[in-house]
């Protein structure tokens, strides 16, 4: 388990991906996140480190 405190101005998707590198080395095959975390660099660093992201898609306009 990992986490990450933020102020409530910080989208949820950005430290996602920190929280994602401090479970590299460890031997995790997926990652549940709700719609908050849905971000293309989240998805991309998951399918880059062969990890299964699960998470309900985040329908916005803007993608970061």
């Amino acid at each position: 388990m990992a986490h990450e405190f933020t102020t409530a101005n910080v989208y949820d998707s950005d430290p996602a991906l920190l929280l994602l590198k401090q479970l590299m080395g460890l031997k995790i095959g997926f990652a549940f996140d709700d719609k908050a975390y849905d971000s293309k660099k989240v998805r991309e660093h998951s399918i880059k480190h062969k990890l299964v992201f699960l998470s309900p898609i985040n329908h916005r306009k803007d993608e970061k």
